[in-house]
């Protein structure tokens, strides 16, 4: 009888041991060139595009524009920003459609925090889109610009996101 109940144990190790190794193994990632915080996945472009192109290229790999939610992530992309020594980045902001309502291109939800240099957004009607500008005096933080100059996009998806492509 004791043979049959070490067996009995033997059999429920193995299991909890395989789920766990399971478990281990599922952990959510991102995808090879993409830069996991928190609990999104971030890629920064490599070549500039308008920021209605930076949208549909987003969109393209199962993602978005990003939408900057807090100061924390915003140091994060920055500190990314400053290791990649570029200047201009496209972030998923705009308010083409209300001028002075800026909206997520992505949600259309008005944006609770953000990051303007002083005196941004500043040019009105022509422009609507926002961007990270790392040259100084501006250090990373955001400005209004005109959606059709070309800057390199910073997408954004949720971990464990297929990098499907869309459209192909």
């Amino acid at each position: 009888m004791s043979g049959l109940i070490l067996s009995s144990n033997w059999c429920c190790i193995a299991i909890v041991s395989s789920l766990l190794i399971g478990l281990h193994t599922t952990r959510a990632e991102c995808s090879d060139g993409w830069t996991r915080f928190h609990d999104s996945c971030y890629f920064f472009g490599h070549h500039g595009m308008t920021f209605l192109e930076s949208t549909r290229f987003c969109t393209h790999y199962n993602a978005h524009l990003v939408i900057i939610e807090d100061d924390v992530e915003n140091k994060f992309i920055a500190s990314v920003l400053e290791q990649l020594n570029s200047n201009h980045h496209w972030i998923g902001l705009t308010d083409e459609i209300v001028e002075g309502t800026w909206k997520w291109y992505s949600t259309y939800k008005v944006a609770n925090y953000t990051d303007w240099y002083p005196g941004q957004p500043n040019d009105g009607g022509s422009a609507n889109c926002a961007n990270i500008y790392s040259v100084a005096p501006y250090a990373y933080q955001w400005v209004d610009d005109v959606c059709t100059y070309t800057y390199r996009p910073i997408c954004e998806r949720g971990l464990n996101t297929e990098n499907v492509i869309v459209g192909k």
